[in-house]
């Protein structure tokens, strides 16, 4: 089993994915590890809030290791942020996921443009055909096309893609195991 990858899922199953203590704490520690062995005391109080410290004080990592049972059982990849893999531009960005999970390969988005696209779940015919269609065509440019899941514009990127065979990257906002597409 990967440490640090269990110590990162470790910080989303106490403090969550994207929270205010979460970032405090990828900022404040070199590594998921160093997070996990931090003692109360070393939270700068400065920094960290009491009741932010709390959910870093409780170590038991077994839901953690449910969760990588899980993913292992799914075949489903785990790329956290100090990851050599995780995408460079995600990285850059204010808030940036922890921990990505993956099923799939993550294209290589470094040495080919990405663009990302989003838009209304209630879209009109016209606005489905061109998504799909501008999609198809930078797909077959080497663009990595980025986008959601969800009805509508998102489905029809994907499917743009999809029909290319090349590589795309679908965000699920939620656990793999929901059909997006369709919740509300």
């Amino acid at each position: 089993m990967n440490q640090e990858a269990l110590y990162a899922v470790w910080i989303l199953t106490k403090a969550g994915q994207c929270t205010a203590k979460t970032y405090k704490a990828l900022k404040a520690f070199p590594s998921f590890r160093a997070v996990y062995q931090a003692k109360a005391e070393d939270f700068d109080r400065s920094v960290f809030s009491l009741e932010e410290t709390v959910p870093f004080l409780d170590k038991d990592t077994r839901q953690a290791e449910a969760c990588l049972a899980e993913c292992r059982q799914k075949n489903i990849g785990i790329v956290t942020f100090y990851d050599e893999n995780y995408p460079r531009q995600l990285r850059l960005i204010e808030q940036p996921p922890l921990v990505l999970f993956v099923r799939g390969t993550l294209p290589e988005t470094d040495t080919n443009p990405s663009l990302t696209v989003v838009g209304s779940r209630q879209c009109s015919m016209n606005a489905k055909k061109f998504t799909f269609n501008i999609t198809r065509e930078l797909a077959l440019c080497n663009f990595v096309i980025v986008s959601g899941v969800a009805q509508g514009v998102d489905t029809y990127a994907q499917k743009g893609v999809l029909c290319t065979h090349r590589p795309n990257i679908a965000v699920v906002p939620c656990g793999i195991d929901i059909d997006y597409s369709t919740a509300s």
